[in-house]
């Protein structure tokens, strides 16, 4: 950056080049430019508004800039506690969107149970070290990794309706022709 110049915003800069400045939203222009982790709160944003952009080809552009995950990076956020004792903690597993020049790559974190990845709990901007990795910011969580916890959240939910169901079931009992009958005698 020179004297009085000032960088352009990545969002304003990507509207220019696809030129459509209604490509992203006011709303996720000034929440990416908002904080340190406007970035991440924007992409959540423009996940819930580009449902319901009426143009096609808008929203196939919209989703392409949204897979992008280091446009939508928390630069130099902490990084995550990783650890695991018998095989329950956290690690991280994945490699996405490598990077050639830097040695950087998108993975997510995963809470584990048996070294089995049940519940992500956010994607990282990494490169492999001595020690494991060098984190260098907090990224959007991937599509596999929302698919995961989508899954678990259904699958819970699921699992909460059969059980009740079977306690409500499993409080009568039918007779043999048909009638339902209380398991519990007064």
């Amino acid at each position: 950056m020179k004297g009085t110049e000032e960088q352009q915003h990545p969002l304003q800069a990507i509207m220019q080049d696809e030129g459509d400045l209604s490509l992203f939203p006011s709303k996720v222009v000034a929440m990416y430019m908002d904080g340190a982790d406007g970035p991440l709160r924007a992409h959540a944003l423009m996940r819930t508004l580009m449902s319901a952009e009426p143009n096609t080809a808008r929203r196939s552009r919209q989703q392409h800039w949204l897979a992008q995950s280091r446009l939508w990076t928390h630069w130099g956020a902490p990084a995550p506690r990783l650890g695991s004792f018998n095989g329950i903690g956290t690690t991280m597993f994945g490699k996405s969107e490598f990077n050639a020049q830097d040695k950087t790559y998108v993975s997510t974190v995963y809470s584990t149970v048996a070294f089995v990845p049940v519940w992500a709990k956010g994607s990282y901007v990494v490169a492999n070290s001595r020690a494991g990795w060098s984190v260098y910011g907090r990224a959007p969580l991937t599509q596999a990794g929302r698919r995961l916890k989508l899954g678990w959240t259904v699958g819970g939910i699921g699992g909460m309706v059969l059980m009740v169901t079977g306690v409500f079931a499993a409080g009568s009992i039918h007779s043999a022709n048909g009638d339902c009958q209380s398991a519990v005698q007064v």
